[in-house]
């Protein structure tokens, strides 16, 4: 007898692939790019790779690519607190992305800000506290559109055109990317109509070295496309679902639910043949 098992499920799946064939994964999922600042002399194939770069994913390539200089042009800014955990070599709590400083940062864990104690109550902080508080960090991110010529791992040249990422900026970088958004704010222009050019410099503190952004401003003013306008809301819409997910956490470390199936407000029988949905489901 022909089995009626799907395939999916007689071979082994990871949780994402079978939650998505249940039903029961979001229909959309926060898959942006990101842009960052290449610390790393090897690849993941152990290939040599540009120290002190922009690295991207391309998606036409399928694979990482590497910029001595970017165009970058910004759509949408905002801010975000996270937690990094030393033990565990990743976040352990964020807040929502949030676009101004009178917005509550909720985050994951129930909590504002992921506890960041800011202004003159620094004061009373205890060593513990104030080790504890040296990981959270506030990025200033912005979303946008990178161009520009690069190589990938095997040193193949590659033209980059408007790929769409997301750029996370702590640190020194944070306050060299508020400081160019500012800039903007302060003549009464909006980024939309600019780009950025963005390249790196190596700085060293005792044996540390370590890259930041340097960011100059085209004074060059671009159209404002259509096709920007809708970049813009596919940037709101990953920005809405990672905000979605941290606000179920929060409310679920605030107004914990034992897990029950919910009881169902109208079965078969209250539908007629040509309903549609019955009025109680339209609740």
């Amino acid at each position: 007898m022909e089995s009626n098992v799907p395939a999916i499920l007689e071979k082994s799946v990871n949780d994402d692939e079978l939650l998505e064939f249940l039903g029961q994964s979001k229909n959309t999922q926060n898959n942006l790019q990101r842009l960052k600042i290449n610390r790393e002399s090897l690849d993941d194939d152990e290939k040599e790779i540009p120290v002190g770069t922009y690295s991207l994913y391309n998606s036409e390539l399928g694979k990482v690519v590497y910029f001595k200089e970017i165009q970058f042009r910004p759509l949408m800014s905002g801010f975000q607190y996270r937690v990094w955990d030393n033990s565990e070599s990743k976040y352990s709590n964020r807040s929502i992305i949030f676009k101004n400083w009178n917005e509550e940062a909720l985050d994951e864990k129930g909590g504002v800000a992921c506890g960041k104690v800011r202004g003159k109550l620094k004061n009373d902080l205890s060593k513990d506290e104030e080790v504890e508080q040296k990981q959270i960090k506030c990025a200033r991110m912005v979303w946008g559109l990178v161009s520009g010529e690069a190589v990938d791992n095997e040193d193949t040249k590659v033209t980059v055109v408007d790929e769409p990422c997301v750029f996370y900026a702590q640190g020194m970088n944070y306050l060299i990317i508020d400081g160019a958004i500012d800039s903007f704010t302060r003549r009464g222009k909006k980024f939309i109509y600019h780009q950025f050019v963005m390249t790196t410099k190596r700085e060293k503190r005792g044996s540390n070295t370590f890259y930041i952004a340097q960011v100059k401003l085209d004074q060059t003013e671009f159209d404002f496309t259509p096709e920007h306008f809708d970049m813009m809301k596919k940037f709101q819409e990953t920005i809405d679902f990672e905000n979605t997910e941290i606000l179920e956490k929060y409310e679920r470390t605030n107004n914990p639910i034992p897990f029950e199936a919910a009881a169902p407000k109208a079965t078969l029988k209250d539908l007629e043949f040509d309903d549609e949905f019955p009025e109680t489901m339209k609740e």
